[in-house]
């Protein structure tokens, strides 16, 4: 599978559980806090507490730039990056 492949696959599964989690009562603020804070410690456990603060320093602008939004700019998947390089994730690209 290539990596936008997998990352669509990741994306339903995550969509699915949110969507069993609401169905048994968690809140939405729970569940994007849960979230982010479970992303972050993946980061921070696979990459270091330093990238991992460089890599949350590129948000803002990321954000700005709808590159989350639902419906993400043209040329790029929504809901995340599509680590081609110079995103500062630390991976190997």
């Amino acid at each position: 599978m290539t990596e936008a492949e997998q990352a669509k696959v990741a994306l339903d599964e995550i969509g699915k559980a949110w969507a069993t989690c609401r169905e048994i009562g968690v809140s939405e603020h729970v569940l994007r806090t849960a979230t982010l804070t479970a992303a972050i410690a993946n980061f921070v456990g696979d990459a270091g507490e330093e990238v991992t603060a460089q890599i949350m320093g590129l948000l803002p602008e990321k954000i700005r730039n709808g590159d989350f939004s639902p419906v993400a700019p043209a040329g790029k998947p929504a809901g995340g990056h599509d680590h081609g390089g110079g995103c500062g994730c630390g991976h190997d690209h």
